[in-house]
């Protein structure tokens, strides 16, 4: 089952890759870009991930380690950016000069 998971998981981060790729040759799309940002996510949730529960996956599988790494890397990235986002929305802009 952790093996079915994790090929879902793949395919769909390899049909947001597509939809990046498409987006970027054929001209941007909301609609592309929205599918590329739901198959990340899905392939984010789908994955079997080690945070989640050791036990249901390989111990000591360096394939699994990579493709985990990669799978996980967009939603990480797009979480990043929330969180930085709203730090500095809390924080305030006060701080920050436009003309010196």
């Amino acid at each position: 089952m952790i093996n079915v998971r994790a090929l879902g998981a793949l395919v769909l981060f390899l049909f947001g890759l597509f939809q990046l790729l498409d987006l970027w040759i054929a001209g941007f799309s909301w609609a592309t870009l929205l599918l590329a940002l739901v198959a990340f996510l899905l392939g984010y949730w789908l994955w079997p991930s080690k945070r989640d529960d050791p036990r249901h996956r390989y111990q000591n599988s360096q394939w699994f380690d990579w493709l985990e790494f990669l799978v996980e890397l967009p939603v990480e990235i797009l979480l990043w950016l929330i969180r930085s986002l709203f730090g500095l929305l809390r924080r305030g802009v006060d701080d920050v000069d436009i003309i010196p």
